[in-house]
């Protein structure tokens, strides 16, 4: 699915919703069978019960009316119940999962009674929900086991006063039996129709996933082997129908194997540029290009095979620092010493007991922000890819390891897209975009760009300096 569909959703609504595919199809397995069997019972035993006796026959039905339209109510009043229970499940769920996420963060703000304190009263909630549905549930299995004998009884005092005397001993077996099994038929469709109605709630929340289009669709162009050619044209961009421009009419170009370093004050959109440098977001207007070719029109995935990605505050996934460099492709061992050796990071995996096999907990929390940085870099670097996207990828490094994955890179005679504040880290591009206000305000070479003092760049050097 496109990443965007990921951004306005939560982890536990996700998660949830995945769980849900196999909790539906454990709910309705089987419900055709019950469905085609209670049909042909309810048929088969009513029409009997006519052949014996129109007035008797009319008598059951209203009797059946009557268990139906209360299960019915019973039924409904329970998934009522249970729809507000999946939407307070997926908040509990995403709470808990933020509140683990962010206990580092919770402890030095001492703040973890209250981070308890707002998931205890949500949970409460929904303690108090499970009861009501649990007594509903309880109801209903009690009607289920006295519905038969009350019905039975109706029908005893039928026969033992005003329709006296209107069957045989043996046709007043033959009759009650039917109208058992009819009853039986009835609250078998009635359960299997509950049954699809309580799946609503699940199905409901699990609906975007399956009415979201594939990010690669069937018209999709391959975009072959690509040279390095990155183009943006007249790029806008905002997050909703009717939020403000992030970004506007955003132009600029990099040749293959051309380092061009992207700055710009804080919220400017640089980041913004990358995600649609990359795919992940769909320019409002104007189109990106990779060797000419429109990226909407292309298989997006295969084109970010071959590149190599950093983004800002990437995190590196639970397995060892192998499994980690090499991600889901096969490399040998030797190629990812290398890659850790051009992201300046082969001498702290060598100190390491384990070395390339030491386990990284979820998230990288078990390294140091630099060395998580760096184990990130290696990744990208690993697939010698012929395009780089970096955003933020060296703010924890020290300008010597920073030189060294600088040189590294360099070597790769890859075309490099690098987002940075730090001047150490832009000095050396062959080509610097100023941004400003989602607008690109500046482009040029380093020595331009500064030898304009009354440019936007020369200021955010000189605040830097200060």
């Amino acid at each position: 699915l496109p990443t965007r569909f990921f951004q306005h959703r939560s982890t536990g609504e996700l998660a949830s919703a995945a769980m849900g595919v196999g909790a539906i199809r454990k709910m309705i397995s089987g419900i055709s069978s019950v469905a085609v069997q209670g049909v042909t019972m309810a048929a088969v035993n009513l029409t009997l019960l006519l052949w014996f006796s129109v007035p008797l026959a009319m008598v059951a039905v209203g009797l059946l009316v009557v268990v139906v339209s209360i299960f019915a109510v019973a039924g409904l009043w329970q998934v009522r119940w249970q729809r507000r229970l999946v939407v307070l499940n997926n908040k509990l769920n995403n709470q808990a999962f933020q509140t683990l996420r962010g206990l580092p963060k919770l402890r030095v703000a001492a703040a973890e009674s209250f981070a308890y304190g707002a998931w205890a009263g949500e949970f409460a909630r929904s303690r108090e929900l499970q009861r009501r549905v649990g007594r509903i549930r309880n109801l209903s299995t009690v009607l289920g086991a006295v519905h038969l004998p009350l019905s039975m009884l109706v029908l005893f005092m039928l026969l033992a006063g005003p329709a006296r005397g209107s069957l045989s001993p043996s046709g007043f077996l033959t009759f009650t039996a039917a109208v058992t099994m009819l009853l039986t038929a009835a609250t078998q469709l009635t359960g299997a129709l509950i049954t699809v109605v309580a799946v609503l709630p699940t199905y409901e929340q699990l609906r975007p996933i399956l009415d979201e289009l594939p990010e690669v669709q069937s018209g999709s162009a391959q975009p072959g082997t690509l040279t390095g050619a990155i183009e943006a044209s007249g790029v806008s961009f905002r997050y909703s129908d009717d939020g403000p421009l992030v970004l506007e009419e955003v132009s600029f170009r990099a040749e293959p194997g051309e380092f061009v370093a992207i700055v710009g004050a804080s919220g400017c959109g640089k980041s913004t540029l990358l995600r649609l440098l990359i795919g992940f977001d769909r320019p409002t207007s104007g189109e990106v290009r990779y060797d000419g070719q429109d990226l909407a029109a292309l298989d997006q995935a295969a084109v970010r095979r071959q590149c190599g990605v950093v983004l800002q505050n990437s995190q590196p996934f639970t397995g060892s620092i192998l499994d980690c460099i090499c991600g889901t492709e096969t490399y040998t061992l030797e190629e990812a010493w290398q890659a850790a050796r051009m992201a300046g990071l082969a001498e702290d995996i060598k100190a390491m007991p384990m070395g390339m096999h030491t386990m990284l907990s979820d998230g990288g929390g078990s390294v140091s922000g630099g060395q998580r940085q760096r184990l990130m870099i290696a990744q990208a670097l690993i697939r010698r890819a012929r395009i780089l996207f970096f955003d933020e990828a060296t703010s924890a490094l020290d300008n010597e390891t920073q030189r060294t994955v600088t040189d590294s890179t360099r070597e790769l005679r890859a075309t490099r897209v690098v987002i940075a504040h730090r001047l150490s880290t832009v000095m050396d591009a062959d080509r610097i975009v100023v941004m400003s206000q989602g607008r690109v305000v500046q482009q040029g070479r380093p020595a331009e760009l500064l030898a304009d003092t009354s440019g936007l760049f020369h200021e955010l050097v000189r605040r830097q300096l200060q």
